[in-house]
């Protein structure tokens, strides 16, 4: 049974193409975005490559980041192309088929990369003998939260790029898992 990574947005969208009211869902090595206005488009799923094992999936409303965990390099990666590609079914009419090649990203490659016309996806936080469990994000104070498996701690980077903040716990016996948070304005 699949068990789906799940995120609601109300926010704004800055274009006219996209739904305003959206959720996002995984099914391992997809993302999808599923509006939920009646007149909306149905589930589209995103223009994300090389997708292998997601564990948790964040969205960031104030600058239009998607991030989530590859639980196969165990990184936190982020993207902020959130528009679906136009498909085309092949003449098999089995599989869609992309009218353009997509990026694909590899664990190996750490920083950002992009290709004109395709999209741009960044590794945030990376680190030795940490494998990334569990996301919280918040958008004001610009930080994001996450829990280590295998080092039974939370820690927290900023949003402007993963630098490293710091530990907020660190426990021997606690395992620290799924993490949320409540973010005040301002």
């Amino acid at each position: 049974m699949l068990r789906p990574s799940v995120i609601q947005s109300t926010r704004k969208r800055r274009t006219s193409n996209g739904p305003t009211r959206f959720l996002l869902f995984s099914q391992k090595s997809s993302i999808s975005r599923l509006g939920l206005n009646a007149d909306d488009s149905p589930d589209i799923m995103l223009p994300i490559q090389g997708l292998k094992n997601i564990r948790a999936l964040e969205f960031d409303p104030v600058a239009d980041f998607l991030y989530w965990i590859d639980g196969k390099s165990h990184v936190i990666r982020r993207s902020r192309d959130m528009e679906p590609r136009n498909f085309t079914v092949g003449r098999t009419g089995t599989s869609p088929v992309p009218p353009a090649p997509q990026l694909s990203h590899s664990s190996l490659v750490e920083g950002m990369f992009e290709q004109p016309g395709q999209m741009q996806v960044t590794t945030v936080a990376v680190g030795t003998g940490t494998h990334p469990f569990a996301l919280a994000l918040d958008p004001y104070a610009r930080q994001l939260f996450w829990s280590c498996s295998q080092g039974n701690l939370i820690n927290i980077s900023s949003l402007d790029g993963g630098r490293p903040l710091g530990i907020l716990l660190a426990s021997g016996e606690d395992r620290p898992r799924h993490l949320a948070l409540h973010p005040h304005l301002g």
